[in-house]
């Protein structure tokens, strides 16, 4: 097992993110593929820990009552498709991706965050903005707090 050092700015950073986001609460499916943070002001930060193949998407759905499911979004999602992508999608944020990768080159950075590493579980609670550009996360702005809410996410291709 490979154990990579991380410095305190990069838990500062993952602190941070936790505070900004507001968590009280978090649960997770079974299987431990969903994880969801709500929050006071009714969002909930939906992470999911599909590795989701290039050039795909994904579409949300939402069930109070563990049947009906509503579809979140018009159309799908799609995350970067490479690293010059993620870094025109994130602008100033990219830096953060750098330094949490320890990686300069686009590319680099995109395929270490798309691993199933500590690096890239590290930098999608560090920073929600890098966690919707990889895919990782969506936030649904009206989460009915205290109640049981199902979420599934529906993994589809390009076509």
């Amino acid at each position: 097992m490979v154990f990579k050092k991380f410095e305190l700015k990069y838990l500062l950073l993952l602190l941070s993110s936790v505070v900004l986001t507001g968590s009280l609460t978090a649960q997770s499916t079974p299987d431990r593929q969903i994880l969801g943070i709500a929050k006071e002001d009714g969002r909930a930060f939906i992470y999911h820990a599909q590795q989701m193949p290039l050039s795909h998407g994904y579409n949300i759905y939402k069930s109070e009552d563990g049947e009906n499911w509503n579809q979140l979004n018009d159309e799908v999602i799609y995350p970067a498709s490479d690293g010059y992508d993620l870094e025109y999608r994130l602008q100033e944020q990219f830096e953060i991706a750098q330094q949490l990768t320890d990686r300069t080159d686009p590319q680099a950075v995109f395929l270490s965050l798309r691993r199933n590493s500590g690096v890239g579980l590290i930098a999608n609670f560090a920073s929600p903005d890098i966690a919707q550009e990889m895919g990782r996360l969506y936030i649904d702005e009206n989460a009915p707090i205290g109640e049981s809410v199902n979420y599934r996410f529906e993994i589809v291709d390009d076509l």
